[in-house]
C-alpha cells in the first residue's frame, strides 16, 4: 500500500484555520445552549400552555431550585442601565413578534429578528443618541449573531469562567420575551410556524449590541448579581409555605384513598350511562353531580383522548393541533361545515379589523358602525346574560353544522384500532357497555378575557376538546372497528351508541353532538341523558359556588354561573384549575364516595388491563408530566406573581396578539394572572403544593415502569413530584421517598 504524501506547511494552514474555526463555533453555540437552558418557554396566549417556570432548574433539589431561581428571577433592584436595555429590547421585540396588532408592520422581519434589526437600528436616535460610536457600531456589526456575542464578550473582558453566567443575565434580566423566543425556537409546531427567523443566537446577540451601546460598564452585572445571590436566604419562605399546605393536604387524602373499597367492584349491572371525562379537576364536580342522579358511571382520561391530532377548521387554513405539546400530531383533520356562513364571518371580521385599525378608515368606521356598536355595548354592559343568548342563537346554526367523518379524518384503520383499544383498556371500560357512552371534551366560554385558553383543556393545546371527542366516537362507532376490537377482547354491544359532548367549565352545560339518523331507542336514551345532564348542571353549580339547599336555589346558582360567563367585566369568569394538588390514578371506586373538593385530577386506570406497564407508563410521561406542568405553573403564580404570573388583570394590556405586558412597555409576563390564584389582592384562593401523585398499583408494577422513565425518576428524586401507592395486593400505602426506597405507610 503507497503512503499518501504529506501535506505542506502552506496547505495544512487553511485546513487548521477552517477545523480551527468549526470548533470555535460549536464551543460558541455550546455556551449559548447553556445559558438558554435556565429558561422554559412561554406559548402565545391563543394557545396558553401551563409550564414550570422553572423547568431550566428541574435537574436540581427543588430547594436549591427555588434559591438559584431567585437569584436569576425575582431581583427587583437589578442596575439601572438594564432597566434602560430592557425598554431598548423591549420596542424591538413587539415590534417584530407582532402577530396583527400593529398599524404598520415592521418592515424586513424575513431576514430575521437580528438582520432585520440591524438594518433598522441605524435609525432608532433614541438608542444611540446620534452618538458616532454607537452608530458606527452598529454599522459596522457582522452578519453572523454568534460572532458578535463572542466579540462583546471580549470587548467587556469577561472571563471564560463567567461568560455563562454574564449570557444568562442577559436572558433573565428580561424572561419573558427570552422564553418567547425560546418557544419560537425549540417548540413552535410545524403547522402554523411564526414566519420570520428568530433564533436564540439571533435575541442574544441584540440584546448585547443595545447593551454595549447603553452601557459600557455592564461587565459589573456579573459581581451584582454575585452579590444578591449572597444574600439570599437558603431556606427560602417559600418551601416552607408550600410543605405547610401539603401537611394539611396530604395526609387526610391519603388516609380517606387507603380505607378499603367496597365489596362490589365486580358489578355486573349495565349502566344507564357511562361518560368519560377529561382528568381536569373541573371534571370532578360535575361527575359526581351526574353519578348522584342515577344508574350512571363515569371515567376519566386525558382530554385529547389519547389522539395525536390536528384540525383545519373551515373559516381559516390555520392548523391547530389538538394534543399535549409534548406529544407530536401524526395526523391533520378537516373540520368540514355544510354551510359557509361561518367563512363569511371570518372574512366580515378581518375586513372590519383591517379598517379599524387603518389610518384613514379609523373614523370613518366609527362613523358607519358607532350607533350599533354602542348598543351592542349598551346591551352587554347591563344585560350581559341576554347579549350572551342573542349571540350564542346566532353563532350556535353555524357551529351545529360542522361534523367529522371517518373519511375525512384521513387516520389510517390501523391507528383507529389502536387509539381506540388503548383509550377504552386504560380506563378499564372493556365490558359491560352501556346504551349510550359520551366522551365529553371540555371548554371553557367568557367574554373579554385575554386569557381564555388558559381555561381550556391544557391537554388540547390551550382548545376546547369537542374535535377530539366527536374523532373517537367517530372511530367507536365505526363496525369494522369494532370488530377488530372484539377480536382484542373487547366486545361492543351493537346497541351501544358513542355520542360527543363538551362540557363548558364556566356554567357546567354539557352540550350533546350526534347525528339525526340514529335509532329511535338511541334517540330516546339521548333525550332522557339532556335532562340528566341539565338537573346535574344545577346540582355542581349550586355545589361549587359552596351553596346549601335553603340558601338559594339550584337555578339561581346556574344563573349567577351564566351572568359571569357572560359579563366581560369578569375578573374572575371561574377559578380554572386553582386548588389542583393531586394526581389519582386508579379506578373509579377509589375516589367515588370521597369529596375531592375539586382539587385532582383524576385518570381512570385498571392495572389488571396492563401486565407489561405500558398503559402506566404512558400515564406517567404524559398526564403526570402534563399535571406536573399545570401544578407548577400554578404553584410560582401564587409564590410570586410578578415573576411568574402576569399580575393584575386590571392593569394588563396585550401585547402583538401574543401576550400580556403591563402598562405600554413592560417584560412579557408569562404565567397567571393575580385573579386567577387570589380572591383578593392579598387574599391568596390557590395553595400552592406540589404535585401529589396517587397510583392504585401494585408498587412493583410501578418501580417497573420508573425503571424505563428517567425524566419521571428526576421529579421524583429531587421532590418536585411527591409519589403514593395504594397496593391492591398487598393492601397497603406506599410512598415513594427522595432516595427512590419504598416506605410502607398505612397498612
Amino acid at each position: 500500500m503507497s503512503t499518501p504524501f504529506p501535506l505542506s506547511e502552506d496547505q495544512l494552514e487553511p485546513l487548521l484555520t477552517i477545523t480551527s474555526k468549526k470548533q470555535h463555533q460549536v464551543e460558541t453555540q455550546e455556551l449559548i445552549n447553556k445559558a438558554w437552558s435556565k429558561l422554559a418557554p412561554f406559548w402565545p396566549i391563543k394557545e396558553f400552555v401551563g409550564v414550570n417556570p422553572l423547568q431550566g432548574f428541574i435537574d436540581k433539589p427543588i430547594e436549591e431550585a427555588l434559591v438559584a431561581a431567585e437569584s436569576f428571577f425575582q431581583q427587583e433592584d437589578i442596575p439601572e442601565a438594564m432597566h434602560a436595555i430592557n425598554r431598548e429590547t423591549i420596542k424591538w421585540c413587539q415590534a417584530f413578534f407582532d402577530e396583527g396588532q400593529a398599524v404598520i408592520n415592521m418592515p424586513n422581519r424575513k431576514l430575521g429578528l437580528y438582520q432585520c434589526w440591524k438594518r433598522l437600528a441605524i435609525w432608532d436616535k433614541n438608542l444611540h443618541g446620534n452618538n458616532p460610536k454607537a452608530i458606527n457600531t452598529i454599522k459596522n456589526l457582522p452578519d453572523d449573531p454568534q460572532e458578535i456575542i463572542i466579540k462583546i464578550l471580549s470587548n467587556f473582558h469577561i472571563s471564560q469562567e463567567d461568560q455563562e453566567l454574564f449570557l444568562t443575565l442577559m436572558l433573565t434580566t428580561l424572561p419573558g420575551w427570552a422564553a418567547h423566543v425560546k418557544y419560537r425556537s425549540e417548540h413552535q409546531h410545524e403547522y402554523h410556524p411564526f414566519k420570520y427567523k428568530a433564533c436564540q443566537s439571533d435575541y442574544l446577540a441584540l440584546r448585547m449590541v443595545i447593551t454595549e451601546i447603553v452601557w459600557s460598564e455592564a461587565a459589573d452585572l456579573v459581581q451584582w448579581h454575585k452579590d444578591t445571590t449572597q444574600k439570599i436566604n437558603r431556606e427560602t419562605k417559600s418551601i416552607n409555605d408550600i410543605k405547610q399546605s401539603e401537611s394539611e393536604y396530604h395526609t387526610p387524602l391519603l388516609k380517606e384513598l387507603s380505607a378499603p373499597l367496597p365489596n362490589n367492584l365486580n358489578k355486573t349491572e349495565v349502566p344507564d350511562a357511562q361518560l368519560v371525562f377529561c382528568i381536569d379537576v373541573r371534571s370532578d364536580p360535575i361527575r359526581k353531580s351526574i353519578e348522584s342522579l342515577g344508574n350512571y358511571e363515569t371515567f376519566g382520561y386525558a382530554g385529547f383522548f389519547g389522539l395525536p391530532i390536528a384540525f383545519q377548521e373551515p373559516t381559516d387554513k390555520e392548523v391547530r393541533p389538538s394534543c399535549p405539546v409534548i406529544v407530536q400530531s401524526e395526523h391533520v383533520l378537516k373540520l368540514d361545515s355544510e354551510k359557509k356562513e361561518g367563512e363569511k364571518r371570518k372574512k366580515l371580521k378581518n375586513v372590519i379589523q383591517l379598517l379599524k385599525y387603518n389610518f384613514t378608515t379609523s373614523l370613518a368606521i366609527v362613523e358607519l358602525l358607532g350607533a350599533p356598536a354602542g348598543l351592542w355595548m349598551a346591551l352587554q354592559n347591563f344585560f350581559p346574560t341576554s347579549s350572551s343568548k342573542i349571540k350564542h342563537k346566532i353563532t350556535e346554526p353555524v357551529k351545529a353544522k360542522q361534523h367529522l367523518t371517518v373519511k375525512e379524518m384521513s387516520i389510517p384503520f390501523e391507528n383507529q384500532c389502536i387509539y381506540a383499544e388503548t383509550a377504552l383498556k386504560t380506563m378499564g371500560m372493556t365490558d359491560n357497555f352501556a346504551p349510550l357512552v359520551i366522551f365529553c371534551g371540555h371548554g371553557s366560554k367568557t367574554e373579554n378575557n385575554a386569557l381564555a385558553s388558559s381555561l381550556d383543556c391544557g391537554a388540547c393545546g390551550g382548545r376546547s376538546g369537542i374535535a377530539n371527542a366527536k374523532v373517537i366516537c367517530q372511530i367507536l362507532n365505526s363496525p369494522e372497528v369494532r370488530e377488530k376490537l372484539k377480536a382484542k377482547g373487547i366486545d361492543i354491544k351493537e346497541s351501544t351508541l358513542f355520542v360527543a359532548g363538551e362540557h363548558n367549565t364556566t356554567t357546567n352545560e354539557i352540550q350533546l353532538f350526534y347525528s339525526s339518523d340514529i335509532d329511535r331507542q338511541s334517540q330516546e336514551n339521548i333525550q332522557t341523558m339532556k335532562k340528566q345532564l341539565e338537573l346535574s348542571k344545577d346540582l355542581c353549580n349550586a355545589g361549587c359556588m359552596g351553596l346549601k339547599d335553603g340558601d338559594i336555589s339550584f337555578s339561581s346558582a346556574t344563573k349567577k354561573a351564566l351572568f359571569k360567563s357572560s359579563d366581560w367585566a369578569q375578573t374572575r369568569p371561574e377559578w380554572g384549575l386553582a386548588k389542583n394538588a393531586a394526581l389519582i390514578v386508579g379506578p373509579r371506586s377509589l375516589t367515588k364516595n370521597i369529596e375531592l373538593h375539586g382539587r385532582s385530577f383524576l385518570q381512570s386506570y385498571e392495572w389488571k388491563q396492563d401486565c407489561d406497564g405500558e398503559l402506566l407508563e404512558s400515564i406517567l410521561k404524559g398526564p403526570l408530566n402534563v399535571a406536573h406542568w399545570i401544578n407548577s405553573q400554578y404553584l410560582f403564580s401564587s409564590l410570586d406573581n410578578v415573576a411568574y404570573g402576569s399580575g393584575s388583570k386590571v392593569t394588563k394590556n396585550i401585547t402583538g396578539k401574543i401576550g400580556i405586558i403591563q402598562g405600554n412597555g413592560s417584560d412579557l409576563m408569562h404565567g397567571l394572572p393575580l385573579q386567577s390564584v387570589n380572591e383578593g389582592d392579598k387574599t391568596p384562593y390557590h395553595r400552592p403544593c406540589r404535585l401529589m401523585s396517587v397510583i392504585f398499583a401494585p408498587h412493583h408494577l410501578i418501580e417497573k415502569v420508573l425503571q424505563d422513565s428517567p425524566e419521571i425518576r428526576t421529579l421524583i428524586k429531587n421532590g418536585w413530584v411527591r409519589l403514593f401507592c395504594i397496593d391492591p395486593i398487598q393492601q397497603k400505602t406506599y410512598k415513594l421517598d427522595r432516595k427512590m426506597q419504598w416506605r410502607n405507610i398505612y397498612t
